[in-house]
């Protein structure tokens, strides 16, 4: 019995070759048009957020005269969209003077360029350890976090001016 002829494996190999460089071709292409994509899609969704900016209008907490759990307890903030994107809001953090970062969740809201929209979270948790302590508030925005965001902070005017506490004692 004869093997295969020397110029009938040539023409095998040639064409296995060719078709394991266009499987692989094939593949590069495709995986290079979605990594693509996907930095075009996150590129525009940076530059459309270029423009997103967020003010904290005013802020304050009330305490309803007691801290205790059980009772409600409610953060207020009024926030503007100041830029010129719709940008949505969920929720508000407040860190207090010993550094514990607080989270409170409000409606998720869409804030529309040069409305404001009334951020409120009511709570029956105790108050104790941001009543009179509250060093920060900051509002972010969920769809462009890094443009439109604001905070108030306790060492600066604009704290004293924007936020009050009620029936705190």
């Amino acid at each position: 019995m004869k093997g295969i002829s020397n110029l009938l494996s040539a023409v095998l190999l040639i064409i296995i070759v060719i078709a394991v460089s266009a499987v692989v071709a094939s593949w590069l292409n495709s995986m290079s048009r979605t990594q693509s994509q996907k930095i075009s899609n996150t590129a525009s969704d940076q530059l459309g957020c270029q423009m997103s900016n967020l003010f904290i209008k005013s802020a304050s907490f009330n305490c309803s005269l007691d801290c205790s759990a059980g009772l409600a307890h409610n953060l207020t903030v009024n926030v503007e969209n100041s830029g010129k994107n719709d940008v949505e809001v969920e929720s508000v953090v407040v860190r207090n003077t010993t550094g514990n970062i607080f989270t409170f969740a409000v409606s998720p809201v869409t804030i529309s360029p040069g409305n404001d929209a009334m951020l409120t979270n009511i709570s029956t948790d105790s108050c104790v350890s941001i009543n009179g302590t509250i060093d920060s508030i900051l509002v972010t925005s969920t769809n462009c976090p890094g443009n439109a965001y604001d905070e108030l902070t306790n060492n600066s005017d604009a704290f004293n001016q924007y936020f009050t506490y009620y029936n705190c004692t």
